[in-house]
Parts: C-alpha cells; structure tokens; sequence
C-alpha cells in the first residue's frame, strides 16, 4: 500500500500524522518507509534527531526527489509506503496522487483548514481519498460542530479524529508514546477501506 498524507495548508499536523501513521504500521508487523517529499525535511530531521537522541525509528524515512516519484522508485522499497508531502505544491502532490493507492487529506478544525481540505478533495476526482480530522478538542463546541459538519456530509472522512495533545507533539525525535491516540484505529480503517478497493 502507498498512502499520500497531502494538505494545502501547513501546520495542519501532516508530518506528525504521517508518522504515527507509519509507528502503528510498524507496531503491526507490517514493514513501512516514510518518503519525505517535503523540501524541508520535516520527517528526515524527526528521524535524525530521533537517533541523535538514542530513539531511533523502527522504520527507515527516505528522502525523495520529486523526479523520483514514480512506480519503479516504490518497487524498490519492500512493505508499506507512507508519503509526507509539501503543503501546497501542487506539482508534488499530483505526482504523489497518481502513484498512492489511498490519499488521506489532513486538516485541522478551523473553519479555513476544512474549506482546504474540502477543495483539495474535490480536487481528487475518482482517487481514492478520505479526510483525516486532526488536533481536534471535543472541549470547543467549534470543532464539535465541524466534526458532525463532516460526518454529515457526502465527503469518506474517517471515524476517527485525532485528538489535541501534547504527547503527540512531544514525539518529535523522541520515543512515541505508547498510546497512539487513534492512528492505530486509522490503520484499521485504511485496512477496511483498501480491503473493499481490493474487491472492487
């Protein structure tokens, strides 16, 4: 499986979903690359750092030329593929698209992050997609209500939301915690969803 974390707006908690997403892979047995596709480097540095501090991942992070993108490069790798992408170069994201089995778009709860995600997906046409809901407080009637927006909505976002906290935000080069607050059930609603694509 290639699954491409994408958002048209930085600081949505991409990176951070992208790896967690890769940490509840791992902790399922399953092999798992991250590819950083993001001039910045966001994954590289959070692995570097990571064994600087003598907690280095359980899975390999890669950095990946844009020309690089391509069905030969991910042949190359054995297991899963988690993309982390640039916000908003378009460029990028169309390469990384047409190559992912799954996109997951991740937003946050304000009202501008999901008018985002919204256009990104409608963006996606016939790909498979779904909208992760990221930092989300169920202490702030706001992001209750943009919950249940989505859930109402004909928009696939997944059953989970990934709540608010600070451990999350403290794994960076650091050991994750063992509570993945909600990226293991993520995985196992890719698992659903990528087990109906197989019987499509």
């Amino acid at each position: 499986m290639i699954c491409a974390l994408v958002a048209s707006k930085g600081g949505v908690g991409k990176t951070v979903s992208a790896m967690f997403l890769a940490e509840a892979i791992n902790r399922k047995g399953r092999t798992v690359t991250v590819w950083d596709t993001d001039p910045q480097g966001s994954a590289i540095s959070w692995a570097d750092i990571s064994e600087e501090n003598g907690t280095p991942l359980a899975f390999p992070v890669e950095g990946i030329h844009p020309k690089r993108i391509t069905a030969a490069t991910a042949d190359a790798f054995d297991g899963h593929i988690v993309i982390d992408t640039p916000p908003g170069d378009i460029a990028i994201m169309r390469r990384v698209v047409d190559l992912a089995d799954l996109v997951v778009v991740v937003t946050g709860t304000g009202r501008d992050e999901i008018e985002r995600a919204v256009a990104v997906m409608s963006d996606l046409e016939d790909k498979a997609s779904v909208i992760l809901l990221n930092r989300y407080d169920k202490r702030h009637m706001d992001a209750v209500e943009v919950a249940r927006s989505l859930k109402l909505s004909d928009l696939p976002v997944f059953a989970t939301p990934i709540p608010a906290r600070v451990a999350i935000a403290r794994a960076y080069g650091a050991e994750f915690p063992s509570d993945l607050y909600g990226f293991d059930r993520i995985l196992g609603e890719i698992d659903m969803i990528m087990a109906a694509i197989e019987e499509v």
